[in-house]
């Protein structure tokens, strides 16, 4: 894998990461 694909993957991952954390504050409220 190269810098860049695991760049990508990486910053994927953390936008996934942070949608899930702002459905979850959405669904406490």
């Amino acid at each position: 894998m190269t810098k860049a694909t695991a760049t990508a993957t990486d910053a994927a991952t953390a936008m996934a990461m942070a949608m899930a954390v702002r459905v979850d504050k959405e669904r406490g409220e």
